[in-house]
């Protein structure tokens, strides 16, 4: 909560976090878009897209799917690059991210 909160919001405490939607845990990496501090959606209409191993992400820059892993959070194309994820959770992912996108996230 730290790396999330505390610097800009120094009163928060964990209920101030939320997640949704949850992504699952692969190998030790939490993977959610997270709700809170500096991701609180700010920009919905800037749209963020990245391709790693051929699946295409595309996000509100202010709901960015995040990987959480020793404390720290990371974007997926560095939590790839730093081997947390493998290109099968990449594409579990990807399916459940899309799969509640288009069910509004229920």
């Amino acid at each position: 909560m730290d790396t999330f909160l505390k610097e800009n919001y120094p009163e928060s405490t964990l209920k101030d976090v939320t997640f949704r939607p949850y992504l699952g845990i692969y190998n030790n990496s939490l993977v959610a878009v997270f709700y809170g501090g500096k991701y609180h959606g700010d920009f919905p209409d800037v749209e963020i897209s990245y391709v790693i191993e051929e699946l295409e992400f595309v996000f509100s820059e202010g709901n960015p799917i995040l990987v959480w892993n020793r404390g720290n959070f990371y974007e997926l194309p560095q939590a790839y690059e730093q081997g947390f994820l493998i290109k099968e959770n990449l594409i579990m992912i990807y399916n459940i991210y899309y799969n509640r996108q288009k069910n509004n996230y229920k």
